[in-house]
């Protein structure tokens, strides 16, 4: 009797699943080719610096690259992969940068390395490098390394709510796999709801009861003690329009706690936020800016063409911005 190769099923699943219930969106699969193939070719770089490409990456990667919307392209990438030289790795790592996409690149790169078996010395050394060159601080690695675990069904250790520094745009491609990690974010979130006294305007029955929420007003004497928004707020993933106020909000709120969705954002003076941070040209949907222009300085270069490219609507002064690299 003939066998039946397990594998060759397998990919036959995985073709059908591909068709039927593929990986949702990546977190960058909105940007343009050219940085999605950048950011696609470094991430082959880290994996091919070890050995070839595995079964397991293979079949991952079947679900992944439509994700990031290069479907059929994987040759091409491994071509470019093997070929990124000293001016090619400035280029790709910029690109990995001007797209905000330093965090989900870590977690990719763990996660494609680490389904293969632990990782070597000379893996974990290009990862850190490769971290400290994207900047991303100790606190932010810890929490990529506890996303990959769970990903991975590796054993992790407890973490509370307010432990967690990333929303769910960052982790989308790999939601499917983190029901616990979005548990734990909506718990952060329900907390916040009752110190803040906000049931009947965030209802948290269920993670799904938040999509009924696309308009947010917190503008009023009622919220001016508002505490800033936990992580778990990204989970309002229909939120079109946001309204605060508050003495306890001095800084823009983190776009991890913030969701992709947003195309208006309105603060008023009690909390004297002075500056917008670079991470603000992530949310790609904004089309309105308000916020009390007179404590508005130091604003960079590149907000400020994220502001004009994106057509927003906003009343900030020229001489709030720095004109040249910050």
């Amino acid at each position: 009797m003939t066998e039946i190769s397990s594998l060759a099923i397998l990919q036959q699943l995985d073709r059908l699943r591909l068709k039927e219930n593929p990986y949702g969106a990546h977190t960058l699969a909105e940007e343009d080719e050219n940085s999605r193939r950048q950011y696609c070719t470094l991430l082959f770089m880290v994996m091919l610096s070890h050995s070839p490409i595995s079964e397991d990456q293979q079949r991952m990667l079947l679900l992944w690259l439509p994700a990031m919307g290069m479907e059929g392209r994987q040759a091409e990438l491994c071509q470019l992969a093997t070929r990124l030289g000293e001016e090619g790795l400035e280029d790709s790592l910029n690109a990995v940068r001007d797209c905000a996409g330093q965090i989900c690149f870590l977690l990719d790169c763990l996660v494609f390395c680490r389904v293969n078996g632990p990782l070597t010395t000379s893996q974990t050394a290009l990862l850190e490098a490769l971290a400290a060159m994207l900047t991303i601080s100790q606190d932010e690695m810890e929490n990529v390394v506890y996303i990959a675990c769970l990903i991975l069904g590796l054993p992790v250790g407890e973490k509370k709510a307010s432990e967690l520094l990333l929303g769910i745009n960052e982790i989308r491609v790999w939601r499917e796999f983190l029901a616990d990690y979005i548990e734990l974010l909506f718990v952060g979130l329900q907390s916040w709801v009752s110190e803040n006294y906000l049931y009947h305007v965030i209802t948290t029955d269920n993670v799904s009861s938040l999509m009924k929420i696309d308009d947010l007003d917190l503008y009023s004497d009622d919220w001016k003690r508002l505490t800033p928004f936990p992580t778990g707020f990204s989970l309002l993933e229909n939120l079109h329009s946001l309204r605060f106020d508050s003495y306890n909000i001095k800084d823009f709120p983190t776009v991890s706690s913030l969701p992709v969705s947003l195309t208006s954002i309105q603060a008023g003076s009690y909390g004297e936020i002075s500056c917008l941070p670079d991470t603000i040209c992530c949310l790609n949907n904004l089309k309105s800016l308000q916020f009390s222009e007179y404590y508005l300085s130091g604003i960079s270069e590149k907000v400020y063409q994220f502001l004009r490219n994106k057509n927003v609507q906003h009343h900030i002064p020229d001489s709030a911005f720095i004109k040249g690299p910050k």
